[in-house]
Order: C-alpha cells, then sequence, then structure tokens
C-alpha cells in the first residue's frame, strides 16, 4: 500500500473517530451546571467511559501527528525553497515537471 492510500485511510479513520468523539463531549455538556445525583450517575459514568476510550482509539494518531509535525513543516519549506530556487535560476515548470517524473 503506497503511503498516500494509508495517510487517506487513517484521515478517513480519524475524522470518523473525531466526530465521535465530539458527539460524546456534546453530550457531557447536557449534564453542565446539573447536580450529579442517582438517576444520572450511571449514565454520567458510562458516558465518561465512552469518551475515555474514543480518545485512547485515536490518541496514537493524533500522537503520531504532534510528533511529526516539526518535521513535516521543515520538508515542505525545504522543498518550496528548493523549488524557488531552481525558479530563480531559470528553470521553468515544464523543466521540472520532467526532472520529477525522472
Amino acid at each position: 500500500m503506497k503511503i498516500l492510500d494509508q495517510v487517506i485511510n487513517l484521515q478517513k479513520s480519524l475524522l470518523e473517530c473525531i466526530e465521535e468523539y465530539n458527539k460524546l463531549c456534546g453530550k457531557l455538556q447536557e449534564y453542565q451546571n446539573k447536580q450529579i445525583d442517582p438517576s444520572n450517575k450511571d449514565e454520567l459514568n458510562h458516558l465518561l467511559h465512552k469518551i475515555q476510550k474514543k480518545y485512547h482509539e485515536m490518541f496514537p494518531a493524533l500522537d503520531l501527528i504532534q510528533q511529526w509535525h516539526p518535521n513535516a513543516t521543515s520538508t515542505i519549506k525545504e522543498y518550496n525553497d528548493f523549488i524557488e530556487r531552481l525558479k530563480k535560476a531559470g528553470a521553468t515548470q515544464e523543466q521540472m515537471n520532467k526532472n520529477e517524473s525522472n
């Protein structure tokens, strides 16, 4: 599987997970400023458990993104700087596309 396919699959899975996490957090907001009592304690604990479980599910992807963000930013900047140097040196887009295909 190519890296692009893996990234697309990860992005899809992570977005689904984040959407579910946000829905659960929205349900939790319904309890804001309400007294916890025996009638809602079990429901609230179950909701908190689901939120923790969902966060635990998406944490590895979030951690990976956070760890790799500086490297990705640096690599993109270096590549863009390289392209700008080629342009300043007189390279045309046609020449750059030809070099990328090799």
